[in-house]
């Protein structure tokens, strides 16, 4: 879990020299067709905290920018527009999600640990109130001999719910702070253009030949990395969607064989996955540190590992199912899914929901912006 420490004086610090780095970059304007920031910074000709978080969600830090930009370190101007947009996005996740601040002891891996081990406690507690007599050796396979059926989808689905409240309201409140007069949260044509840009990862090209992320020097395997990650994710995804299609409306209960849907929906998505964020996690350390913070670059780091663990976790349940190592890797699994639910509110899994409101907003906004230059024409 992370949690930004600064102070609102440093914030103003931060927001006012925001407004400076903008300003030039308004009159410069070089950077105009890198991605959607510029042309929605020149449609601002001043900029309110709302404006500039906007912005700096709105930037997949793609770092074109400052590679180009003749006005970076050590020109007087000391133009830094990743590390800006970077600490902005820092006080956005901390400020909105809800609450705004938790306790010193449980930020980090301190916190993260305290979770894991209470949730291992509450699955084992779970299996010997609600398991089989012989739930701790079962080699069957089959997860509601460990577990009773209602017991654990009360657990998981109440921890789910949790994250999704604690998510929701943070973005509601983004949403206000960063909405403008004619701004509609039903706009069914920006948010079909607003998907496609996420699917297609449309803004992490930079200047069309990649982001200059590795090296300062334009390449596309960061894409290709997100790329992996988000396709697989979203594989693991609809195999649990189809699992419970199955139990739920065919009667078809777990294990599920090799070739079943949950079975290779599952698999192909833990691969794309797991080759997705260790791509990221390696090609992490070759970018510049200066043009990010070190919070940032743990928080990188900490959703990473995370998943990783996520899926290998899942993969280790699915290679010992038939043996007596079964339950003791399935509650280790579950207890890794149930620390994600509860934690991921309070890591940089939220970029992915506060990038798609920012991303929507421009969509509005170039929509709004484009009928205007209609009607005075005609």
């Amino acid at each position: 879990m992370t949690s930004t420490n600064s102070t609102s004086s440093e914030l103003e610090a931060i927001f006012a020299d925001g407004r400076r780095q903008l300003a030039i970059c308004n009159a410069c304007r070089y950077c105009a067709g890198y991605c959607p920031v510029w042309p929605a910074m020149e449609r601002r000709g001043q900029f309110s905290v709302g404006d500039l978080e906007q912005l700096a969600n709105l930037c997949h830090d793609c770092r074109d920018c400052y590679t180009a930009c003749m006005y970076t370190p050590p020109h007087e101007f000391n133009l830094n527009p990743p590390k800006l947009f970077t600490q902005i996005r820092e006080d956005t996740y901390d400020r909105y999600i809800w609450p705004h601040r938790i306790p010193e002891a449980l930020r980090g891996f301190t916190g993260l640990s305290v979770v894991f081990l209470v949730s291992v406690a509450v699955l084992v507690a779970l299996a010997l109130l609600t398991g089989a007599p012989d739930w701790l050796t079962t080699s069957s396979g089959d997860i509601y001999h460990v577990f009773g059926h209602l017991s654990l989808i009360g657990v998981m689905s109440f921890s789910l719910i949790y994250s999704l409240a604690v998510t929701l309201t943070g973005l509601r409140r983004f949403w206000k702070a960063i909405r403008t007069e004619d701004s509609t949260f039903s706009n069914g044509r920006a948010w079909g253009k607003t998907m496609a840009d996420i699917l297609a990862l449309r803004n992490m090209t930079g200047g069309a030949e990649g982001c200059s992320y590795i090296e300062n020097q334009p390449t596309l395997a960061r894409k290709v990395g997100h790329q992996f990650l988000m396709f697989g994710f979203l594989g693991t995804f609809l195999a649990t969607c189809s699992a419970a299609i199955q139990q739920y409306c065919l009667g078809m209960l777990p294990p599920y064989p090799p070739l079943s849907v949950p079975f290779i929906l599952g698999c192909l998505g833990g691969i794309a996955a797991v080759v997705g964020a260790a791509t990221l996690l390696i090609i992490k350390p070759k970018a510049d540190a200066s043009l990010s913070t070190r919070e940032m670059s743990k928080a990188d780091h900490g959703l990473l590992g995370g998943l990783l663990v996520l899926m290998l976790t899942g993969f280790l349940v699915t290679m010992l199912r038939y043996t007596p190592a079964f339950p003791a890797t399935l509650i280790l699994h579950l207890s890794t899914i149930l620390t994600a639910f509860l934690v991921f509110p309070r890591t940089k899994f939220v970029h992915l929901f506060f990038r798609a409101i920012a991303i929507y907003q421009d969509n509005v906004e170039v929509q709004a912006h484009l009928s205007r230059l209609q009607t005075s024409g005609k």
